[in-house]
C-alpha cells in the first residue's frame, strides 16, 4: 500500500474515533439533559420562534394540550394563534386559529382581540371560543364567540355580546353604554364544572365588578332567562379586579385576580368559594418569594389542572413598549390546608415538582408554606447547569465550558482532508492546552460562510501541527492553512 493510501486510512480512522467519542458524550448529555419551565424567559415553539399566545388559556382533549393566546406577532394576520404539546414544555404551533380578517369592523373601525379562550361541547362536537372583543379607547368592551369543528381551527366569528343586561345605575352619559347595552366584558376566562355546564367570568361595570355567567348548552351565550344568583352573579363588587383565573379542587372554588393598573404589574388576590357563582371571600396574595408584591412582574391568565389537586398558574409579564416580546410566567400553584393557595417563585423547574409533592417522608423535599426547601434550591442549582434546557445549542455550550477539545487531524506532508461540517462547528489552532505557540501565530484568518468545504494543505516537510475542534456558540468561522 502506498504511503499516501495508508495516511488517508489513518486519517479517517482517526476522524472516525473521535467523531464516534463526541456522539456518545452528546447522546449522554442528551439522556441526562431534562426539560424545564423557565418563568419570564423567552418561550420558543419547536421551529425555534417565540411562542406567541398572551392572555391565553389551554384545553386538554384527547391527551393533546391546546394552547390558544393573542398573536402579538407584528404585522402579523393571526387574531388568535394555537399551539399543541403533548408534554407541556415542547410546543408546536398549528397556526392561526382565529384571523384578524374574520373580526368585525364596528362604525367603519376595526375591533381586536384579548384573552381567548376555548371550551370543547361535547353535546354539539364544537369547540368553542370567547374572547374580549375591543376597540381603541376600550369602549366597545364585548364578548367575542366563535366556533370551530377542530380544535386548532379555523374558527368561525359569530357574534359580539354583553351577556347581561341589569341595571345597576348606569349613567346616560356612560362612554361605555352600560345603559343601553348591559355591563362591560373585558378580562375574562371560561371555566367547565364537574356537572359539565360552564361559565364565563369576566370583568364588568367599567371593571369594577367581576360576573359569572352560567352559558347555555351550546356555550354560545348566557343561560336564558338570567336570573341573578341562580344563573350568573355579581362578585368582587367593587373591589376593581381583572384577569380572572378560576379553578377548582375538592369541592371548593378558586379564583385569582389581579387589580386595574393597565400594564403595569400588581399584587395578585386568591379569592374561595363553596359555589361557583359565590359568595368569594379573599385569601389575600398567594404569590411567595422575590417581586412577590407585583405577581412576579405579570398578570394572571390562567390556570390549568394537570392532575388532581396539582395546578400551573399561568401569568404574562407584558411589554408594553413591545407586546409580542411579553414573556410567559409559569409556576407550580400549591394549595394549602386553610383553603389558601400558594405560587412560591422558581427560577427554573419541572413537572416531577408536583411527584415529589406526594412523597410526605421526604421532608426535605418542602417546606410547611409549600414553598421549594432550601436543600431542594441547592439540589436544583447544582443540577441546573445540565438540565438547563433540552436543545443541543446549550448542550453545545455546555460542552466548551467544560473544556472539552477533540482533536481530528494530524498529517504528515502532502495530506489532504477535506469534510463538511456543520454550522455548530468552529477550528481553532493549536490543542487544548497550549493554543498558543511560538510556531503559531494569529494572523490571515479567514472568515467564511457555511456549507463550507474544509481542506488543509502543508506542501513542505515534516507533519501538519494539530487541528483542533471545539464545539460553540455563536462563534464566526474562520480558515487558515499553515504553510
Amino acid at each position: 500500500m502506498k504511503k499516501g493510501a495508508k495516511t488517508k486510512n489513518r486519517l479517517i480512522r482517526r476522524l472516525a474515533m473521535n467523531c464516534g467519542w463526541l456522539g456518545a458524550v452528546l447522546l449522554s448529555l442528551t439522556a441526562w439533559a431534562k426539560p424545564e419551565f423557565h418563568p419570564g424567559e423567552v418561550w420558543l415553539d419547536t421551529n425555534g420562534d417565540p411562542i406567541q399566545a398572551y392572555g391565553g388559556g389551554i384545553l386538554v382533549h384527547s391527551n393533546v394540550y391546546y394552547w390558544y393566546g393573542e398573536d402579538r406577532t407584528p404585522g402579523g394576520r393571526g387574531a388568535v394563534a394555537c399551539y399543541f404539546s403533548t408534554n407541556l414544555y415542547d410546543w408546536k404551533r398549528e397556526g392561526v386559529a382565529l384571523s384578524r380578517e374574520t373580526l368585525p369592523q364596528i362604525d367603519g373601525r376595526p375591533t381586536f382581540v384579548e384573552r381567548p379562550k376555548v371550551l370543547f361541547n361535547p353535546r354539539t362536537g364544537k369547540f368553542v371560543m370567547w374572547l374580549h372583543l375591543e376597540q381603541p379607547g376600550y369602549h366597545y368592551a364585548r364578548a367575542g364567540i366563535a366556533t370551530s369543528d377542530k380544535p386548532a381551527g379555523p374558527f368561525t366569528f359569530l357574534k359580539a355580546i354583553r351577556p347581561i343586561t341589569a341595571q345597576y345605575g348606569f349613567a346616560d352619559n356612560d362612554p361605555d353604554h352600560q345603559r343601553e347595552s348591559g355591563g362591560t366584558v373585558r378580562d375574562l376566562n371560561l371555566f367547565r364544572d364537574d356537572d359539565g355546564r360552564a361559565y364565563v367570568f369576566y370583568a364588568s361595570e367599567d371593571n369594577w365588578t367581576m360576573y359569572v355567567v352560567r352559558l347555555n348548552d351550546e356555550f354560545t351565550g348566557p343561560e336564558t332567562p338570567a336570573m341573578e344568583d341562580k344563573t350568573w352573579a355579581r362578585i368582587l363588587v367593587r373591589r376593581m379586579r381583572e384577569a380572572p383565573a378560576p379553578f377548582k379542587s375538592k369541592g371548593r372554588y378558586y379564583l385569582i385576580t389581579s387589580a386595574c393598573t393597565g400594564w403595569k404589574p400588581n399584587e395578585a388576590d386568591c379569592a374561595v368559594a363553596g359555589n361557583v357563582l359565590g359568595p368569594y371571600q379573599s385569601r389575600g396574595n398567594p404569590c411567595t418569594g422575590p417581586e412577590a408584591e407585583t405577581t412576579f412582574g405579570s398578570q394572571s391568565t390562567f390556570v390549568l389542572p394537570v392532575q388532581p389537586g396539582k395546578f400551573i398558574f399561568m401569568a404574562d409579564r407584558w411589554n408594553p413598549r413591545r407586546l409580542s416580546d411579553s414573556r410567559p410566567v409559569w409556576l407550580p400553584l400549591i394549595l394549602r390546608p386553610d383553603d389558601s393557595c400558594a405560587i412560591p417563585w422558581q427560577d427554573r423547574w419541572e413537572l416531577s415538582v408536583f411527584d415529589a409533592r406526594e412523597k410526605p417522608a421526604d421532608k426535605s423535599s418542602t417546606s410547611v408554606s409549600g414553598e421549594i426547601s432550601p436543600k431542594k434550591k441547592r439540589l436544583g442549582m447544582r443540577l441546573r447547569v445540565f438540565s438547563k434546557t433540552y436543545r443541543m445549542r446549550h448542550l453545545c455550550c455546555l460542552i466548551l465550558m467544560a473544556g472539552f477539545f477533540f482533536p481530528v487531524l494530524s498529517a504528515p506532508a502532502g495530506a489532504r482532508e477535506n469534510r463538511q461540517f456543520l454550522s455548530d462547528w468552529r477550528f481553532k489552532q493549536g490543542d487544548a492546552r497550549g493554543a498558543e505557540r511560538p510556531d503559531y501565530d494569529a494572523a490571515d484568518w479567514q472568515p467564511v460562510s457555511l456549507p463550507h468545504n474544509w481542506g488543509w494543505e502543508h506542501p513542505g516537510s515534516g507533519s501538519v501541527p494539530s487541528i483542533v475542534v471545539f464545539l460553540a456558540l455563536s462563534f464566526p468561522f474562520s480558515r487558515k492553512e499553515f504553510l
